[in-house]
């Protein structure tokens, strides 16, 4: 729009001097005129990114990120059932013993009933001179126990042999046919028990 600065009216932009008095027409600065964009059209913005096209962008985001965390919620909750399943699994294959095998086992084992050694006594109490007689072995066997099952070997004392024996046990027993009761003696620092069987 153009405005005559005598009468102060407006005129269309196309006249260059007013009807009225012909005075030159100047641009009316209070007037702009809006350029209207047909329908269908959006109006550009300065970065040419329609802005509901920048908020759809983070809709679908926001959707992708949801779904992401879903999925890794849902592997670790497979991974862990997998692992609970393998537990179960282990403890139902472990072998359990049963009251049969039990009592198999009880069966072929067999029993031992260990003789406990004597109260100790003075050595000088009981001391008896005697010599070892083992002419077909050519020793006889220190034990640590009055029982030739039980307990280990000690020593070997050789054939020919003088000890001084000390307490003895006062049952007899028999080992390969002879009769005999354990005593206690010392040889070479270690003090065991020897079958007087084998002894004059």
């Amino acid at each position: 729009m153009k405005r005559c600065p005598r009468c102060n009216q407006s005129f269309d932009a196309t006249n260059d001097f007013c009807l009225n008095d012909g005075t030159r027409l100047v641009v009316d600065s209070a007037s702009q005129e809006t350029f209207l964009f047909p329908r269908g059209i959006n109006m550009p913005t300065s970065a040419g990114v329609s802005p509901r096209t920048s908020g759809s962008q983070w809709v679908t985001f926001a959707i992708i990120l949801v779904l992401a965390v879903v999925a890794v919620g849902f592997g670790v909750a497979f991974f862990m059932s997998k692992e609970r399943e393998n537990e179960k699994s282990d403890t139902n294959t472990r072998p359990t013993a049963t009251p049969e095998a039990t009592r198999a086992v009880a069966a072929v084992t067999p029993r031992m009933t260990p003789v406990p050694p004597p109260p100790s006594l003075p050595l000088s109490m009981t001391q008896q001179p005697v010599t070892v007689n083992s002419p077909r072995d050519g020793f006889l066997a220190l034990r640590s126990e009055p029982n030739h099952r039980s307990g280990s070997q000690l020593r070997r004392i050789p054939h020919g042999t003088a000890l001084m024996l000390g307490a003895c046990v006062p049952n007899l027993q028999t080992i390969d046919g002879r009769k005999g009761r354990w005593c206690q003696v010392q040889y070479e620092g270690e003090t065991g028990w020897i079958f007087t069987a084998w002894i004059r």
